[in-house]
């Protein structure tokens, strides 16, 4: 991979000003979410920042795991995680996806990433945004992709497999901001999308522009040439096509 596209890949991560809306219309089906119809362009490990996450998340794993077994070795907020996962073995797919929903986005505590410097091979970039795990979005709240991948996580933890889950960055036209969501399939047999207004589409909202997802292996292309993300995003992944073609 090219140093101009893993460049542009954290640049346009920085991007995600984002909104707590409440995304009523629907236009289109979720095609290419999870039909196929989308080839991931790179793998997961491309990207810096959620490749860093996803260490994080190994990392941690430990602590988690000890508090999922046991309450008394839950520390703060992780306690809630306790009872969450214990009160939903006995519900299914889609009850649990609405719990998980509800739950993360209960969270007031939003914030911020700080800007700082990310070496990016030979050189750096500045930017404002850092992927969070659970433990540290339960510890310190966060932004919306920060939402998106807490949510992520306790999917996960609910036995969800990644090629299931989908973390998605869209453009809202209506805000004319970056957004953080996440898919999910076969949710009573449907595809949805969970925001940060509790709702649960079986649509794409029609002031979404779907512009990249990704999950632990992966990242698809969704249209980022049709946003208003930099030109050199949008230059970097049409070189990264050309090139794999």
């Amino acid at each position: 991979m090219s140093k101009l596209l893993l460049q542009s890949l954290v640049i346009g991560c920085a991007f995600l000003s984002c909104t707590f809306t409440n995304a009523q219309s629907v236009d289109k089906e979720l095609d290419g979410l999870f039909d196929g119809s989308v080839e991931p362009f790179t793998t997961a490990d491309a990207l810096p920042s959620w490749s860093a996450l996803l260490g994080r998340i190994i990392d941690q794993k430990n602590e988690l795991d000890q508090c999922i077994t046991d309450e008394s070795r839950c520390e703060g907020r992780l306690k809630s995680v306790h009872h969450l996962l214990s009160r939903g073995q006995e519900l299914n797919r889609e009850q649990r996806v609405r719990l998980v929903n509800r739950y993360i986005n209960r969270f007031s505590r939003y914030r911020d990433d700080r800007r700082r410097d990310v070496p990016v091979g030979e050189t750096t970039v500045r930017i404002g945004q850092e992927w969070s795990t659970l433990i540290e979005f339960l510890r310190r709240g966060g932004d919306c992709e920060d939402y998106a991948t807490a949510k992520y996580q306790l999917l996960r933890l609910f036995g969800i497999p990644s090629n299931e889950l989908r973390v998605v960055v869209i453009y809202d036209r209506a805000e004319r901001e970056h957004h953080a969501i996440v898919g999910v399939a076969n949710v009573d047999g449907k595809t949805v999308l969970l925001d940060t207004d509790n709702q649960t589409y079986r649509r794409r909202p029609s002031m979404y522009q779907f512009v990249y997802a990704l999950n632990e292996d992966y990242v698809w292309d969704f249209g980022v040439e049709k946003t208003r993300l930099k030109g050199s995003v949008r230059r970097a992944l049409r070189d990264s096509r050309s090139t794999s073609d």
